[in-house]
């Protein structure tokens, strides 16, 4: 999971989260330990085989008690391949003059090609002295003189524990008929040698008064993704196995009651350690029956979990609002409130720059959509017009001559943009044209190498110039997002809207007028519609709701796939642009508190066809919502963001409307 996040999109959690939650689990238990350590020559390794890929060990003691860390794992992961984590090494792996080859008992240590082990050594645990272990410690813990140590491998792994200062034979049985378990005594030391098959608890119940009983949980990696570690504020140890996720846990000792608020994904057996042998269990705020004590000490019940789905409305009733697209490309339209481009200096970066300044930054555009409208009037001799522009990888720009639209500027790669020429159809002399310019900007570069400053890279136009047109010039001008570098919604703030005419007019805001419900227009360019819809979800479930688009050939590779466009707006909020053949993404993760799951909602789609025929997208039936993920919810009640409809800007959006 290369760069992947610990918790995704649609707030699932993923192997990344509970990998964390292992290592964080770990640094809590022994962190009177490994807060304090020194590096030292961990030794050589002895391979099983001299075929087997190389393993390397980085060793840390803390060097006041002579507790020992060690990080095994294979000397270079990233060549074994992306598919190789099946490929083990095994090693013997030498931890004292006492251990010179461990494990000692059985089977040899595996290392599985793309994971790592962080053993201990010489380790206290509770009253319990850890002379090795072969398997990564999850955490450990005392509980009414009985320490509690969970370890995990991966499954069918065998692993050793070696516990120190046993003065006689201690008594070792496993409390469920899982996994092959045996031991050994030798010069005091009991080295217990067990399997990770699922859940193995292992009770060892010592000869001698000054070390308690100790109870083993041996289970796989998978197993231990299940097991939360609290300790309450009171100071009680709380080990909770099972949820999908738990918030919080607490003891209310005057009731004698363990409070728990979390997640459930299924049905699903819980499972309590401590504080005592006696107490009861509440679940997000309730008290649960039919829980009985396991014999390895834990308090047990099972949980139903959420349904399988949640009733979502279709969105069939996406209708058209009544705008023609686009109305700037009309040469009635007045800009007179447009920015004339004519700037002489930039701080942008470009390898050849024309004059005037045309880039959209330079004129407080920096996000969404860019509009141009260059004016000239016609010798008779234009034949097209050439265009320099950057709007990021797979930008695409729309051109419009008189209101007509005569072609597109397309960006398949991350390579520079070169001039593309569009044709004109035959033009009087002496005519007023204006050819309207809209560019989808795709974003700005991240800074990877400061020296190269890719981020100053410009955005909009560079150049564009009449072909055959004796030297005839345009007179630019440009618009973005309402308000530019002061948005009117300060709420959303800047990023959320671009230049698109729909967005200056407010048409993406809860409130709009739906009522004048328009028909589809024959004319390339955005088209937009809306609907409001209800939802009725518990309150006491987490449902991770989705826009999700199946374009009518979404079978088809990208490559042979029509281009359209989509933006998805909820509530106000821009969520989503889609490009169909480009992707990959095509489920577009609300988190709650944009999208209102106990009531309505105003859901607003921009289109622009570009390839496609409006009609054969489809849009009501290409968009819908959808669940990928369902949870049992133990979390705080969350409220929509407060955020301006279109009533609230209703004056700041005037300006637009007058244009119209």
């Amino acid at each position: 999971m290369k760069d992947g996040a610990a918790i995704s999109e649609d707030r699932s959690l993923t192997n990344k989260y509970n990998e964390d939650k292992l290592i964080g689990t770990f640094i809590r238990a022994a962190q009177k330990q490994i807060t304090k350590t020194e590096y030292f020559t961990a030794g050589e390794i002895l391979p099983e085989s001299k075929t087997a890929a190389p393993v390397v060990v980085y060793g840390f003691r803390n060097l006041d008690t002579g507790a020992e860390f060690r990080l095994v794992r294979h000397e270079k992961p990233s060549q074994l391949g992306l598919n190789s984590v099946k490929e083990v090494s095994k090693v013997w792996l030498p931890i004292s003059s006492t251990f010179s080859k461990v494990p000692t008992l059985k089977e040899l240590l595996a290392i599985e090609a793309r994971n790592a082990k962080l053993l201990v050594a010489n380790y206290p645990a509770e009253t319990q002295h850890i002379a090795y272990i072969t398997a990564d410690i999850l955490t450990h813990f005392s509980v009414s003189n009985t320490d509690f140590i969970v370890v995990y491998a991966e499954e069918g792994d065998t692993s050793e524990i070696a516990l120190g200062n046993h003065l006689g034979a201690p008594t070792v049985k496993t409390l469920l008929n899982v996994g092959k378990v045996s031991s050994n005594l030798n010069d005091n030391v009991l080295i217990v040698s067990f399997e990770h098959i699922d859940f193995t608890p292992i009770h060892i119940i010592p000869k001698q008064a000054n070390i308690n009983p100790c109870i083993i949980l041996a289970v796989t990696r998978k197993e231990a993704y299940k097991f939360w570690k609290f300790e309450t504020k009171s100071g009680h140890n709380l080990l909770i196995r099972g949820p999908y996720l738990v918030r919080s846990a607490e003891f209310d000792e005057l009731d004698g009651v363990v409070k728990i608020r979390g997640d459930l994904d299924s049905r699903t057996s819980v499972e309590v350690f401590g504080p005592s042998k006696n107490f009861k269990i509440e679940f997000n705020g309730k008290l649960l029956k039919n829980t009985y004590t396991t014999e390895w000490g834990s308090i047990a019940t099972s949980l139903n979990g959420p349904p399988i789905s949640v009733k979502l409305p279709s969105l069939v009733s996406l209708k058209p609002i009544p705008i023609a697209p686009p109305p700037e490309s009309s040469i009635e339209f007045d800009d007179s409130k447009w920015i004339v481009c004519d700037k002489q200096k930039s701080n942008l970066k470009t390898p050849n720059l024309v004059l005037p300044i045309l880039f959209s930054d330079d004129y407080g555009f920096h996000n969404g959509h860019i509009s141009y409208r260059g004016h000239f009037t016609a010798t008779g001799h234009e034949s097209g017009i050439t265009i320099e522009a950057d709007g990021g990888d797979f930008y695409i720009m729309g051109v419009w001559l008189n209101g007509k639209h005569i072609g597109y500027v397309r960006e398949r790669s991350n390579l520079a943009s070169k001039p593309v020429t569009i044709a004109f159809p035959e033009i009087e002399a002496n005519t007023k044209c204006v050819v309207y310019i809209l560019m989808d900007n795709m974003g700005r570069n991240d800074d990877w190498h400061a020296q190269e400053q890719l981020y100053k890279e410009f955005r909009g136009l560079n150049c564009a110039v009449l072909e055959d047109g004796d030297d005839n010039e345009i007179v630019w001008k440009v618009q973005g997002s309402l308000g530019g570098e002061a948005p009117i919604d300060t709420v959303r703030g800047a990023y959320n809207t671009g230049g698109l005419m729909g967005e200056r007019l407010g048409l993406h805001l809860p409130g709009f007028p739906l009522s004048d419900v328009g028909t589809l227009s024959k004319q390339t360019g955005y088209q937009w519609f809306g609907t409001d819809v209800e939802l009725n979800i518990s309150e006491k479930l987490d449902a991770a709701i989705s826009l999700c688009v199946n374009a009518p050939d979404s079978d088809k590779p990208f490559v042979e796939r029509k281009e359209f466009r989509l933006q998805f707006y909820v509530n106000g909020w821009l969520f989503g642009r889609y490009v169909n053949n480009l992707g990959p993404q095509s489920k577009f993760p609300i988190p709650p508190g944009i999208i209102n799951s106990n009531g309505v909602n105003r859901l607003v789609v921009a289109v622009w066809d570009i390839d496609a025929d409006i009609n054969w997208i489809r849009v009501g039936e290409i968009v819908n919502l959808a669940t990928t993920k369902i949870v049992v919810y133990g979390g705080d009640k969350i409220e929509s963001v407060a955020a301006p409809n279109y009533g609230d800007l209703k004056e700041d959006l005037k300006m637009s409307w007058e244009f119209i």
